[in-house]
């Protein structure tokens, strides 16, 4: 390989790094959360949606979360046919394991959370594997 072509390379990869970084903070100096320990699957199959909660819905036959993410976009997750206890084993908040108790932490009435109330959606993309709802209570 000679000079001109070893730099050309060099150029090409200082533009690239450099469009990458500015996509990524496009939205403000945001750092990239470190996926917590509690999310099982590989980490280069995890997506995160953050934000605050549009919509929330929790019913016997569905669990509805609407988020309008932190980065402008909006994601909307529909979980069917779940028991409380399978709602309960997906949820965490404030980063510790979620409770029956919590419900009314969460919830101002049954099955409606506070709009004030931000979440953390971590969905894997293997197979099987239920997402993890991250929620950081709102202080009422």
């Amino acid at each position: 390989m000679n000079f001109l072509s070893m730099t050309k390379g060099l150029i090409a990869t200082a533009v690239f790094a450099s469009t990458v970084s500015g996509v990524a903070n496009a939205h403000g100096n945001e750092k990239r959360m470190r996926v917590p320990d509690y999310v099982s699957c590989d980490r280069n199959e995890v997506t995160s949606y953050m934000g605050k909660v549009k919509h929330y819905s929790r019913t016997d036959e569905l669990l509805s979360i609407t988020v309008d993410t932190d980065f402008g976009t909006v994601y909307k997750l529909e979980l069917a046919g779940l028991s409380e206890q399978e709602v309960i084993d997906l949820f965490k908040l404030n980063g510790k394991p979620f409770k029956a108790q919590d419900f009314p932490l969460l919830e101002d009435n049954l099955g409606v959370v506070d709009k004030r109330t931000t979440v953390a959606i971590w969905e894997c993309s293997t197979p099987g594997v239920k997402p993890i709802v991250s929620w950081k209570q709102h202080q009422k």
